[in-house]
This record gives structure tokens, C-alpha cells and sequence, in this order.
């Protein structure tokens, strides 16, 4: 697979690579590797832990948000604090495609370049998941005319694939605007 001027390194006690993501909207920790004989798992790790006084705001922001998504979740240890966004290529006897590979890599990270600023919200200010949540333009009806450019090359597709209550699939783009002071 094509680095895309990536610093990739590889785990010696895995079967994992990781190397860090820069996005539109911040910068994680990002790692794929094979942690079971029938999937290539996918993380996107939240830059910093969420603090103790959030936990409780921040499971619901993810329970909000888990409910809306295709294609992966979000999850929070209570114990260790970390917030990851999980994807994941199942397989039985061969390796997926490539294109499949890339696709599913450029929904981990747009999902979490997506979601790092409204999870940031919830933590850094006094804002309910209900609120931050609502400040995402549903812009169904608008032309995807711009697309996303990560300084690593990657150009993520502007639109994660939603799905909502009777299998409906609609589309919602990720743009938050900021909170201001």
C-alpha cells in the first residue's frame, strides 16, 4: 500500500502499523493490522483522554453518534479514558481488495476528522451532546463541489454514509463550526 508520505512504523508484538494522521481537524494516532485471523481492524485514537468530570457527557455524545453511523463506531474505556473510532475489513481466506483497503481507511479517518472537533466541544466547554450534535449542517440537498484535502495526500470523500431507524441510508457531511468563546 502507498505511504502517501506517511511515517508508518510497524508494532514488533503485532501485526499492526501505525503512524500519525493529519487532518482537517487535528492530529491522531492511526493504526491497521490484522488483531484477529478473520478481520484488518482499523483505530483512529482522540488525541488526548477524556477527563473524569466527562465521562458520563462523553458516553452519551458516543452513543449519540454511534447511532447515526455505517461502517465502524465510536468507543470509551471508562477505566483508561481513551476515545477511539473503530473500522474494520472482514475476510475469510483471502485479503480484500485494495480499493476496499482504501475505502474503508478513508472512512476511519474522515469519520474521526469529522467527529474530533464536536467530541473536543463536549470535553473542553460546558455543552450537551445534544446541542454540539445539532450543529452538524445536514446538507443532503447541497452538491458535494468541495472536497477535503489532509496535508498527507489522502483526500478523504466529503460525505460518511449514515444509517438511520428502517435501513434507510442517508448521507450527512461532517462540518462543525467552531464554538466561540
Amino acid at each position: 500500500m502507498e505511504t502517501r508520505k506517511w511515517d508508518i512504523k510497524v508494532s514488533e508484538t503485532s501485526e499492526v502499523a501505525y503512524a500519525q494522521y493529519q487532518g482537517k481537524n487535528g492530529s491522531w494516532l492511526f493504526m491497521v493490522g490484522t488483531l484477529t485471523e478473520y478481520n484488518i481492524d482499523m483505530f483512529s485514537w482522540f488525541p488526548t483522554e477524556c477527563p473524569e468530570e466527562k465521562l458520563n457527557v462523553c458516553a452519551e455524545l458516543i452513543a449519540r453518534i454511534n447511532h447515526t453511523l455505517a461502517g465502524g463506531h465510536f468507543e470509551m474505556s471508562f477505566e483508561n479514558r481513551y476515545i477511539k473510532f473503530t473500522s474494520w475489513v472482514p475476510y475469510k481466506k483471502r485479503l480484500p481488495s485494495l480499493n476496499l483497503l482504501k475505502m474503508m481507511l478513508s472512512l476511519n479517518l474522515r469519520t474521526m476528522d469529522c467527529y474530533l472537533p464536536v467530541i473536543k466541544q463536549v470535553i473542553e466547554f460546558d455543552v450537551s451532546p445534544i446541542a454540539v450534535l445539532a450543529e452538524l449542517p445536514n446538507i443532503m440537498d447541497l452538491a458535494k463541489d468541495e472536497k477535503p484535502k489532509s496535508q498527507n495526500g489522502l483526500n478523504p470523500d466529503d460525505f460518511i454514509p449514515t444509517r438511520q431507524s428502517g435501513g434507510t441510508v442517508h448521507r450527512r457531511r461532517c462540518g462543525v463550526r467552531q464554538r466561540q468563546l
